[in-house]
């Protein structure tokens, strides 16, 4: 450890909290191909579920990402992010709240990405 590099907050991770459970699902009906003229157009979407099962209130930080293109002619849009914020440079999705002891969220984001026929493209 650099001592030099210390703040007045240490952060630690002590591990997996059993009491917080994650879980992501990839939503059925939001996932379709598109043919549109000389391109295709794929839309996926997933929902992530948190519960808190502490007694106490806790704050989290939920982090997922959405794919990012190299290519300028595959174009990825997010279409739905429920309130997360969004780092177009790495895809990034970030949610920070306050979860209530007992209390259940769910998180739903979406997005498409269209590209030509002649690309091949894997989402999965």
């Amino acid at each position: 450890m650099d001592a030099q590099s210390f703040s007045d907050t240490l952060n630690i991770s002590l591990g997996r909290d059993r009491n917080i459970q994650v879980s992501r699902n990839k939503v059925e009906e939001f996932n379709r191909k598109r043919s549109i003229g000389a391109n295709f157009t794929e839309s996926r979407g997933f929902t992530i579920q948190i519960r808190n099962r502490k007694s106490q209130a806790i704050k989290i930080t939920v982090i997922d990402q959405i794919p990012v293109s190299v290519v300028s002619d595959i174009i990825v849009t997010p279409s739905q992010l429920s309130g997360g914020i969004l780092d177009i440079s790495t895809g990034k999705i970030s949610w920070e709240f306050i979860l209530n002891p007992q209390e259940q969220r769910d998180i739903a984001f979406q997005y498409e990405v269209r590209y030509p026929r002649r690309e091949r493209v894997i989402l999965e």
